[in-house]
């Protein structure tokens, strides 16, 4: 019985438990960030969906900086029929090609694009379409 707890005592020393805090510190951070790059990574992907659709309400441009230099960055503010607004990134080429107005659709075939022109067409004075 007394060989028995010499081997507990010995596997219980404090030398063992503050290794096994140590790492099971360790893992705990680990999982801290990698829970955290799936979550930014989620937030982000909500940020933009892959597909949309609405009529663009204002667009604007601005720089990032980074110790690395200063990148431009392309978005529009878009409003569905529904009155829901969202903000979404463009490249600079579709952000040049882009009005205030247009109608614009992003699908898996790409951007859709309905002129301001072609809306006021179907729109009388009084706001009705036809």
């Amino acid at each position: 019985m007394e060989k028995n707890r010499g081997f507990l005592k010995a596997l219980t020393s404090d030398k063992d438990t503050s290794h096994a805090w140590t790492i099971a510190a360790g893992f705990v951070v680990l999982l801290l960030v990698v829970g955290l790059f799936y979550f930014a990574s989620r937030a982000r992907l909500a940020r933009y969906p892959p597909e949309y659709s609405g009529r663009i309400v204002e667009k604007w441009a601005g720089y990032n900086h980074t110790n690395e230099g200063s990148f431009p960055y392309f978005r529009l503010l878009l409003e569905t029929d529904g009155g829901q607004r969202f903000t979404v990134g463009v490249d600079q080429q579709d952000y040049e090609r882009l009005t205030v107005g247009m109608k614009i659709r992003k699908t898996s075939k790409g951007i859709e694009l309905e002129p301001v022109s072609a809306i006021r067409e179907h729109v009388s004075p009084s706001g009705v379409t036809s």
